[in-house]
């Protein structure tokens, strides 16, 4: 992050402590803007003395989609350069939640993009592959890699379920869940049905597989029956399995999840700044582990992956008011999170 002040005409000394509250002020600067790139993490100060002997400051700053520039005039200087940086800060506030908002949406785009380059259409394959079992083979070995973002959303989602106590740690693998994903996708991408073939979709049966799994954990348990099940080799989930440990070469560790990816900057305490990443992340977990199943990943697809409630709506069967409602419910348990650290 580079400060560049301007200060024509004015003593060394005043300068000197304009720099000093400047560089205090850049700690904050870097939390706020680390995702963008180091062209734009440039502040610009130009600092004047006008006829009255009043103080000007300009602060601006080039941001994706916008230059942000704000003007304070007044006779106390350190004063009035804190008011300056904070107009500042509240600006980018509320950029930075319209610039992630823009991106999530292009990353959505592109993740149906890819989904879509990668299997094409079911008439073009029948008429390459040989046979049916070809053509599932070709389809899950090309899917499945493009589908690191929804793995990660996997993981995310098993990860809530076993510290809700939905299901026990280690019941459910996200390999497992991309393997069920990848032949139920199939299915629905052979069978040339109305219904559009998109990475929504995928998200949809991913949502659908973990939400059964919880739902049969609960009903053995209550039942009494047995969870230690024995698999026989003519078992077809060995093939899936089989087939999943290649596609899990190209998955990538799960990433950091922290309060900056999950809720506006603009609603985002200041205590979560005090917070590093394992704590910002096990905190998130916890929190967001007192909420039901479906709010959870409603909270998710239109934080993390781009969607918008309309479509988890859609791959909810539920309505959009109450998806709309659930993701508001999440936002509230983590402000509440941050505001007990303070």
């Amino acid at each position: 992050m580079q400060i560049i002040l301007n200060a024509p005409g004015i003593h060394h000394r005043t300068k000197e402590g304009v720099e000093k509250e400047l560089e205090e002020y850049l700690p904050r600067l870097k939390q706020v803007l680390f995702r963008f790139r180091p062209e734009e993490k440039r502040l610009r100060v130009h600092l004047a003395q006008q006829k009255d002997s009043a103080y000007r400051v300009t602060l601006s700053l080039r941001m994706p989609g916008k230059n942000l520039i704000v003007e304070r005039t007044g006779h106390n200087l350190i004063p009035l350069v804190t008011e300056a940086k904070q107009a500042l800060l509240e600006q980018i506030k509320v950029q930075s939640a319209v610039v992630r908002k823009d991106h999530l949406r292009a990353k959505s785009m592109q993740q149906n993009q890819a989904i879509r380059e990668a299997v094409g259409s079911a008439s073009g394959w029948s008429k390459e592959a040989a046979d049916e079992e070809e053509m599932r083979e070709r389809f899950v070995s090309r899917l499945g890699l493009v589908l690191q973002e929804l793995y990660s959303h996997v993981r995310r989602l098993i990860r809530f379920s076993q510290l809700a106590g939905d299901i026990p740690v280690n019941h459910l693998k996200p390999g497992e869940v991309v393997d069920d994903v990848l032949v139920r996708g199939y299915e629905l991408f052979s069978s040339q049905s109305e219904e559009e073939f998109s990475h929504a979709s995928l998200y949809r049966l991913a949502d659908e597989i973990i939400r059964d799994e919880i739902s049969n954990y609960k009903d053995k348990e209550q039942s009494g029956i047995s969870l230690d099940e024995e698999i026989t080799r003519n078992d077809p989930r060995w093939e899936v399995s089989d087939l999943g440990e290649e596609v899990l070469a190209f998955y990538q560790e799960e990433e950091v999840l922290l309060y900056g990816d999950v809720m506006p900057d603009a609603h985002h305490p200041d205590p979560a700044r005090a917070l590093d990443e394992k704590e910002q992340m096990n905190g998130i977990f916890q929190s967001l582990s007192g909420a039901g199943a479906l709010a959870r990943s409603a909270f998710l697809l239109e934080r993390m992956e781009g969607f918008e409630p309309y479509e988890i709506a859609w791959m909810q069967d539920r309505a959009e008011e109450e998806v709309k409602g659930d993701i508001q419910q999440c936002e509230e348990i983590l402000k509440r999170t941050l505001s007990s650290t303070d």
